[in-house]
């Protein structure tokens, strides 16, 4: 599965987490199958959702999300929404739009959340998504990806 998480936006947090880091996924993340003509996945807590357009799959695929329950710690991530999304691997013929919602309580102390991006793990280091955005009143963050 790949993995997208809320950080803020500091250099510092890329490469930050050192190491290997690990996910545990309990229960297994069950999948919501979206086909060629598009459609919408949810997490099963409602904040996490993934839309995807028609065209952005050439086939019907499970597409698993499962919020994260040890992810590595680095400085400014939100950690209450990391969230692992699968199938791995996973590549889009448009891009699919990724919307995490945050509790403004969750945001780590010092940091306004005018600076939250969404981050995806790569190995062991986040990248940011170039373009992601933040809504401070719907408290929610939003971008795009070509893959999981």
């Amino acid at each position: 599965m790949k993995s997208i998480a809320l950080a803020a936006a500091f250099a510092a947090l890329v490469g930050a987490c050192g190491g290997s880091p690990t996910t545990t996924v309990t229960p297994p993340p069950a999948g919501t199958t979206v086909g060629p003509s598009g459609g919408t996945v949810t997490s099963a807590d409602g904040a996490a959702t993934l839309t995807f357009p028609a065209g952005a799959l050439a086939s019907s695929t499970s597409i698993t999300t499962a919020a994260m329950t040890n992810p590595p710690a680095s400085p400014g991530l939100v950690t209450a929404s990391a969230y692992d999304f699968g199938p791995s691997g996973s590549q889009f013929a448009q891009p699919v739009t990724i919307k995490l919602t945050y509790q403004p309580s969750q945001v780590p102390v010092g940091i306004s959340p005018i600076f939250l991006r969404l981050f995806l793990r790569n190995g062991s280091t986040w990248d940011s998504v170039p373009g992601s955005t933040v809504d401070t009143v719907a408290h929610t963050v939003t971008g795009t990806t070509t893959h999981f």
